[in-house]
């Protein structure tokens, strides 16, 4: 997860920007 590492944005960006990509899985997954 090396590019969640590299985020520069606040705790709370970086927190948005992990779910965005676990929510991007889940949709693949059930699709």
């Amino acid at each position: 997860m090396a590019h969640v590492i590299a985020w520069k944005g606040s705790e709370k960006d970086r927190f948005a920007f992990y779910l965005g990509i676990r929510v991007d899985l889940m949709l693949e997954w059930d699709s």
